[in-house]
């Protein structure tokens, strides 16, 4: 009777290996998507909410056992699950841990146990193409853009919607954060584990367990938000906040020198204990992500500030958002409901029957109203429609980018104890009249010398700028524009832009009258 070869997941690796062809790889994955220690290696590996903690594959003796004594590979991957993507084991524990691991395997499961920890195949295969066969086996949590602004996609979300958010959009740190069950788990929006304080998941998880007693929640639940830390500038809370991720991992780790530098750092930029640091961290949530539900729902949690399930973790905000109506058409059939919901809504509803171009500008105008508070801008939803992944085009970004010219007022060092302390640091432009005045950096460090060294052929030069709107502070009379970045230098140009020139441009881009 002739023996068949066993399979194994090596065995497949080699097969993916030895072709280039797309279509040939989905084959093979097809081909052995019965066996579940091939299913499960590609789990393990390209699911990236899966952290082993392990960055270098400890040395193992290559020793022989027993052929029942061998640990099959499913069980080493469950153990590994328990004890390290659990954080059960960190540091020396965690690697002694996974040297075992590796002496107890079949010694053709070893390589296979290697590139798992490494979270690559090295065959040629990603995630992408996992999902194009086996779309259930790894979940990822998907991602809900924003089409750019157009003056049309807005005017469609408002002829065909009775109400209209318009949402504060901010600029903090994207983050997905997905309840299951007594689990909390914060994720970037490439699905990586972002290593939020154990203080501030125990008490959201507190929090749950009390509110629980009380309300009805989903076991299930996934919000799209984003992480600050209030008091600080959004591009300096996100550096803080990515930092503080790091010290977490460093923490888990063992690694005590690296995690002792990157508190102190965090401290020393902050002015704050690490403790006060972390207690000023907020949650603002921005939509609920809920493609198989009724749209009511997300809808009730966007407009809903005295909601208890977000009263109940003062973690908790709701992202700014202002409703707009109209007399088209109407989503809700239920009056009595309905006129609950606006009577919750008061404070933050126009209440009266609007013309479609009133709208639009009652939107425009919440917009300006947000760049003058030096917001980064705001996102017009339509609110009849599901979570959607992708960019959908019931849910518009208003957020300026034009261009024009400025001239080269002022070339000024950096910070004292900065990287950039003795040499160029920013520039001081103003517009021709000088109106409009705002500071420039974000120069590459090759050029930052040769302009310090040579001031007098950069002073008074002209400037392309790209700034994402014009706005006016409320304590002084110059205005000023946000997030302004040199594009190019104008040697063609003898005279920079005006004030009224460069308000123009803007208005031409939103097509405000």
């Amino acid at each position: 009777m002739e023996n068949t070869k066993i399979v194994t997941v090596l065995d497949i690796i080699e097969e993916l290996r030895n072709t280039t062809s797309l279509n040939e790889k989905k084959e093979i994955i097809k081909k052995y998507s019965h066996l579940s220690d091939f299913t499960n290696t590609l789990k393990y590996t390209y699911d990236l909410t899966k952290v082993f903690g392990i960055k270098k594959i400890p040395e193992y003796s290559d020793k022989t056992l027993e052929d029942e004594s061998y640990l099959p590979l499913s069980r080493a991957l469950f153990d590994m699950e328990e004890m390290l993507i659990k954080q059960k084991l960190r540091g020396h524990a965690a690697i002694n841990f996974v040297k075992n691991i590796f002496e107890n395997t079949r010694p053709e499961n070893r390589p296979v146990l290697e590139l798992i920890i490494k979270k690559d195949l090295r065959c040629g295969i990603n995630l992408k193409l996992i999902q194009q066969v086996l779309p259930d086996l790894i979940q990822t949590v998907d991602y809900m853009g924003a089409v750019p602004f157009d003056k049309k996609k807005i005017m469609k979300i408002i002829n065909t919607n009775q109400f209209i958010f318009s949402q504060e959009k901010m600029d903090g740190e994207y983050s997905n954060l997905i309840i299951d069950n007594n689990s909390i788990t914060f994720l970037s929006r490439r699905n990586k584990i972002q290593n939020v304080p154990e203080v501030i998941i125990n008490n959201i998880l507190q929090a749950l367990k009390i509110f629980k007693e009380n309300y009805y929640i989903p076991d299930n639940i996934i919000l799209n938000g984003e992480l600050i830390i209030e008091g600080f500038p959004r591009l300096q809370s996100n550096g803080m906040l990515t930092r503080i991720f790091k010290y977490q991992e460093y923490l888990k780790d063992n690694k005590t020198k690296q995690a002792e530098k990157s508190k102190a750092i965090l401290e020393e930029e902050s002015g704050l204990s690490y403790e006060e640091l972390i207690s000023k961290i907020k949650y603002y949530i921005w939509d609920y992500q809920n493609p198989k539900e009724d749209y009511l729902s997300r809808w009730i949690l966007l407009t809903a500030k005295d909601n208890p399930f977000i009263q109940s973790i003062s973690f908790f905000e709701i992202v700014p958002t202002k409703i707009f109506i109209n007399k088209n058409n109407n989503f809700i059939d239920d009056q009595d409901n309905l006129k609950m919901i606006l009577k919750s809504l008061k404070p933050w509803l126009y209440q009266i029957p609007l013309e479609p171009e009133n709208i639009y500008k009652k939107l425009m105008n919440h917009f300006f109203e947000l760049i003058e508070d030096k917001k980064e801008g705001s996102l017009v939803k339509s609110a009849k429609d599901n979570w959607k992944s992708g960019k959908p085009v019931f849910q518009v970004k208003i957020k300026l980018e034009i261009e024009f010219e400025l001239r080269i007022k002022k070339i000024l060092p950096g910070d004292p104890g900065k990287k950039f302390e003795n040499t160029l640091g920013r520039v001081w432009a103003e517009s021709e009249d000088g109106l409009l005045g705002t500071h420039i950096s974000g120069f590459k460090d090759d050029e930052r010398d040769y302009i310090w060294n040579h001031q007098d052929l950069f002073i008074d030069k002209i400037i392309t700028v790209k700034a994402n709107f014009i706005s006016k502070p409320k304590d002084n009379d110059i205005y000023s524009c946000g997030h302004p970045r040199i594009i190019k230098y104008r040697d063609d140009k003898d005279k920079a832009n005006t004030l009224e020139e460069i308000l123009e441009i803007q208005n031409s881009v939103m097509q405000v009258k």
